[in-house]
């Protein structure tokens, strides 16, 4: 399951960490929130104390997620429709 971390600043990661495994990262051995920075994947390194949401990516989601790329609509999902202006057609939407 993979878990989406929202920072102060809007900037958005997605791990391949369940929820409970990531929280445990950002904590010492006593349970404090470390101050500091922790790695999330591949070199990416954050401070904890940054955060503002933690949530799950469900697996529905990923799935819509793979058609919408970067907030656009994949090509599979458009339709061709053609644009009628009084008698005749102008135009055609690829």
């Amino acid at each position: 399951m993979k878990t989406r971390i929202i920072m102060d600043n809007g900037k958005e990661y997605e791990i391949d960490k369940n929820i409970e495994e990531f929280i445990a990262t950002t904590k010492n051995q006593l349970g404090i929130l470390i101050k500091g920075f922790i790695e999330l994947e591949d070199g990416i390194y954050i401070n904890p104390n940054h955060i503002m949401e933690i949530s799950v990516i469900k697996e529905e989601e990923e799935n819509t997620r793979e058609l919408n790329i970067g907030g656009l609509i994949h090509p599979s999902e458009f339709e061709s429709k053609e644009i009628n202006v009084g008698s005749g057609i102008i135009g055609k939407l690829v």
